[in-house]
């Protein structure tokens, strides 16, 4: 465990020595964390496997859908050292460096996903939850247009009026 923070330590003396240590957003400093890592790849590996070593789930989700992705420690680590082989495979995953963390391309992360699970919320549309969430949102955005202007309150009561009506008219059919 030692090494593995004396790598990360490493790798922070030398960012801090190049003045970049907060934040890398140019490809050629990209470039430049390369070069230093190439030349010391074994740390870099033993860092890799010493921060990945557990599993990794990652998710992404819209209004509709939610994505998620399973890796298990093994394989972001195995990820993280092919990519560390060459220069193009190492700039294609990680594209910044930014307080401490290396921040990568996540689409280049999930076409090496073999576990993956997709969740569709679009049936929730028609549903009363649907009501309800706008219920919510017309209720927590009239708080903040209130305050911002408190002419609005019987235009804010009317919005939310209509919305008991709606319940109140399809009462049936959403319990």
């Amino acid at each position: 465990m030692f090494k593995e923070l004396n790598t990360i330590k490493l790798i922070g003396d030398y960012l801090r020595d190049k003045k970049i240590i907060n934040k890398i957003t140019n490809i050629d400093e990209i470039y430049n964390l390369f070069l230093f890592l190439e030349s010391n790849r074994d740390k870099f590996n033993k860092m890799v496997e010493f921060i990945y070593s557990d599993d990794l789930l990652l998710v992404v989700k819209n209004n509709i859908q939610m994505r998620l992705y399973f890796f298990n420690g093994f394989e972001i680590v195995n990820i993280f050292k092919e990519s560390s082989k060459d220069k193009e495979s190492f700039l294609k995953l990680i594209n910044r460096y930014e307080d401490n963390s290396l921040r990568i391309d996540r689409e280049e992360l999930i076409k090496k996903c073999n576990k993956k699970l997709v969740l569709d919320f679009s049936f929730l549309e028609k549903s009363i939850i649907d009501k309800i969430n706008k219920f919510d949102y017309k209720l927590h955005n009239g708080y903040f247009m209130y305050f911002q202007n408190k002419e609005i309150k019987g235009e804010i009561l009317s919005s939310l009026e209509n919305i008991f009506n709606e319940f109140d008219k399809n009462y049936k059919a959403l319990s």
